[in-house]
């Protein structure tokens, strides 16, 4: 069972992106980042967050958006996470469209 506190960093983040509030998304991901060594069951889906809000900030760092979300992919498929790697892909896809 994952800690709720991973979740809650997680629902926040996703609120930080739907508010513009890029930031303090960033803040809470990278926090998480660095505890999420020790339980990477959320791994995937920080990177993902991560590479939304980097492109929020800043729509010419696009590369720094596309490299955190390729590594969200391969996280989440070395973990056989689905839901997790069809979450990163589309954020791939609207990236790259």
């Amino acid at each position: 069972m994952l800690p709720p506190a991973d979740w809650l960093v997680v629902a926040m983040a996703e609120v930080y992106v739907r508010n513009a509030q890029s930031d303090e998304g960033l803040a809470a991901i990278r926090q998480a980042l660095t505890r999420s060594e020790q339980a990477p069951w959320l791994q995937a889906e920080f990177y993902r967050l991560q590479g939304e809000l980097t492109l929020l900030k800043d729509p010419n760092s696009e590369a720094e958006a596309e490299s955190y979300l390729h590594q969200a992919i391969e996280i989440a498929r070395c973990q056989a996470a689905r839901l997790f790697e069809l979450r990163a892909t589309t954020s791939l896809a609207r990236l790259l469209t």
